[in-house]
């Protein structure tokens, strides 16, 4: 990637486009606070080391270490899938799919995972089986991936909690959530979306809500009839 201008301008641009993408209003405050926050990840040396063996070092660290060393896996890890969204469609997935590929991670994907994963045909689930496996701590690499995409998922629930200033709170709903609702409880969600550098003393005042209602469409729509 070549650059025409300074990374403040480029970041700038990019903010934009993708606060127009998502309708979100023009002029939010804390734009110019993530164009710095960016511009400024972006100026640092890049370090070598594979992100799930950074991980793996991270988990192994004592406590005081350990949360200076998973600060710097989630700050990679958001700022990565910022960038290549596209290639981390498929979320958990992919994140382990990602990691995979580091050798420092392949050799530690327990044989069980891999046929799992191998098996295809209706009714299969590979988010399901990742999960599954890292919430009963039956495979690292798992732990990893979902760690890593708590990490992210909570920081970017901050991050539009912040936008909109969302003080009534920030709801996260989905298929993925539910299932992982003691994870996410573990810390990490909660910890990326309180990390907003100079803002977070106002994050931290934004409740997070996970919606476990299978159908809350269904049950707002009926909550709407049930009114008139």
């Amino acid at each position: 990637m070549e650059l025409t201008g300074s990374l403040e301008s480029y970041f700038r641009d990019e903010v934009d486009l993708a606060c127009k993408q998502e309708g979100l209003p023009e002029g939010s405050p804390t734009q110019p606070y993530l164009v710095g926050l960016l511009a400024a990840y972006a100026a640092q040396p890049i370090e070598d080391r594979p992100l799930g063996l950074k991980l793996l070092n991270a988990m192994g660290a004592s406590p005081r270490e350990r949360r200076t060393h998973l600060r710097s896996v989630g700050d990679t890890s958001l700022f990565v899938c910022g960038f290549w969204g596209e290639s981390l469609g498929r979320g958990l997935v992919d994140v382990f799919s990602f990691l995979s590929m580091e050798p420092a991670c392949r050799s530690l994907i327990r044989p069980e995972t891999a046929a799992a994963l191998a098996t295809q045909g209706p009714g299969t689930d590979p988010a399901a089986t990742i999960s599954h496996r890292a919430m009963a701590g039956a495979d690292p690499v798992c732990e990893m991936a979902l760690s890593i995409f708590c990490s992210v998922l909570g920081a970017t629930a901050g991050n539009l909690g912040l936008m909109l200033l969302a003080t009534g709170g920030v709801f996260v709903a989905g298929g993925i959530a539910p299932r992982i609702l003691s994870y996410l409880q573990k810390g990490a969600f909660r910890e990326a979306f309180d990390r907003k550098g100079r803002l977070h003393t106002m994050v931290e005042k934004l409740p997070a809500y996970v919606v476990t209602h299978p159908q809350p469409g269904l049950l707002g729509a009926a909550k709407v009839a049930m009114s008139r």
